[in-house]
C-alpha cells in the first residue's frame, strides 16, 4: 500500500500543467485610477491563472528601460482611465481593444480604449455602476485585458464561443460577477506556450 502511495505522489506534479510567467505592461497616455488598475490586476490575474499563468501586471512608466522578461505583453491604455460620472459620448461599436497583427501573426501589442469601454459601460445592468466606479471598471478593463491577452499568447485571431473570449462583449459580460475563460481558450494557450 506504501509503495503505491508514494507511486501516486510522483506522478501528481507530471500531471500537474507547468506554470508560466507573464508579465503585462501597462502604457497609459492620459491620467489613470489606481484603485482600476488595481481591480484590473486582480480580474486579469484570476481569469488567466487557469490557463498556467501566472501574471505580473505592470506600468510601464516603472519598468528600467533595461528590464528583461521571458513572456511580455504590451498595451497603449488610451484615452482617460478613470471613472467619469459623465464619460466621452463615443459610438459604442467601435472597438474595446485590438491586439496588433503583421503577416498572420499576433504580436503582443496592443492596445486597450479607455474610453470605449465606459462609453459601453454606461448600458450597465449593474445598478450604481458609476457611482461605484473604479472597483467596477478595474474589473471591465481586467476582462478585456484577458480577451486580447488569450488573442496574443495563443496567437490567435479566432474567438470561442462563451466566455470573455467571445467576438463581442456586453456590458452584462463587463460587469456582472463570474464570466468563464473558456476551456477552449485556456487550452490552446497552454499548448502555445508549452512549446
Amino acid at each position: 500500500m506504501r509503495s503505491a502511495f508514494l507511486m501516486l505522489i510522483a506522478v501528481i506534479p507530471v500531471l500537474a500543467a507547468p506554470r508560466h510567467s507573464v508579465t503585462v505592461l501597462l502604457d497609459f497616455d492620459q491620467p489613470h485610477s489606481e484603485d482600476s488598475v488595481k481591480a484590473m490586476r486582480a480580474e486579469a490575474k484570476q481569469l488567466l491563472t487557469g490557463s498556467g499563468i501566472d501574471l505580473d501586471l505592470r506600468l510601464r512608466s516603472e519598468v528600467p528601460e533595461n528590464a528583461e522578461f521571458v513572456n511580455v505583453l504590451v498595451f497603449k491604455m488610451t484615452g482617460r482611465c478613470t471613472m467619469d460620472p459623465n464619460p466621452i459620448l463615443l459610438d459604442e461599436r467601435g472597438p474595446l481593444a485590438e491586439a496588433y497583427e503583421t503577416d498572420g501573426r499576433i504580436l503582443s501589442f496592443g492596445a486597450i480604449h479607455c474610453d470605449q469601454i465606459k462609453a459601453l459601460m454606461k448600458h450597465s445592468p449593474k445598478p450604481g455602476f458609476f457611482s461605484r466606479g473604479a472597483m467596477l471598471f478595474g474589473t471591465a478593463l481586467g476582462r478585456v485585458l484577458a480577451h486580447e491577452a488569450y488573442h496574443m499568447l495563443g496567437d490567435t485571431g479566432t474567438h470561442t464561443k462563451k466566455g470573455v473570449t467571445r467576438a463581442a462583449l456586453s456590458p452584462a459580460d463587463l460587469s456582472e460577477l463570474g464570466p468563464l475563460f473558456d476551456e477552449d481558450a485556456r487550452d490552446r494557450i497552454q499548448r502555445k506556450l508549452n512549446r
